[in-house]
């Protein structure tokens, strides 16, 4: 079971880097997409205030236009939450990790692998999050606490991101490394 595991993270590994860059490239286009609904929330709200309508809310279109900077800007965005988490903003690979685990000493190969499929899911669920923080704005389409879900998605995503500097921070914690 441990050879084909082995195998499966080695065969997926080289590809990674690939699906990082398309996930960069996803969240300009969804970034670009939440800056232009943005604006036409802002267009709308601006009929409805000279029509003395219903009353709106400057809420939705300042989330779908911050989200839509984060996701554009995606990897300076990224950098401005690595280095509040983490005091630098460098993702650390694998050989930078301190923790004297033999699984993660021994494993070689397949904990690089591991880490960049982690980092892969730390991506999605950053750029989930600021989805999720843009549509908690919408007119009845926002779960409740679905702003903190987003921030939760966004806050999890950078742990996962820089996972070998979270490895870190929790062996330094608890072990005093």
């Amino acid at each position: 079971m441990n050879q084909k595991l082995t195998n499966i993270f080695a065969n997926v590994g080289p590809s990674l880097i690939s699906v990082q860059q398309l996930l960069t490239a996803g969240a300009y286009l969804i970034g670009i997409s939440f800056i232009i609904r943005g604006v036409m929330a802002l267009k709308q709200l601006a009929e409805h205030k000279n029509s003395m309508g219903q009353q709106h809310s400057m809420k939705e279109p300042m989330f779908y236009i911050l989200s839509g900077a984060m996701l554009l800007y995606f990897p300076e965005g990224l950098k401005v939450f690595l280095r509040t988490t983490f005091g630098n903003e460098q993702i650390l690979s694998y050989n930078s990790l301190n923790l004297s685990s033999t699984f993660f000493s021994n494993a070689g190969n397949i904990s690089a692998n591991v880490f960049l499929f982690v980092q892969v899911i730390g991506y999605v669920a950053f750029i989930r999050g600021w989805i999720i923080i843009a549509k908690s704005s919408s007119q009845g389409g926002g779960q409740h606490g679905s702003f903190g879900k987003g921030l939760m998605h966004v806050f999890g995503g950078v742990l996962g991101i820089n996972i070998v500097q979270t490895l870190n921070v929790i062996n330094n914690t608890l072990i005093g490394g």
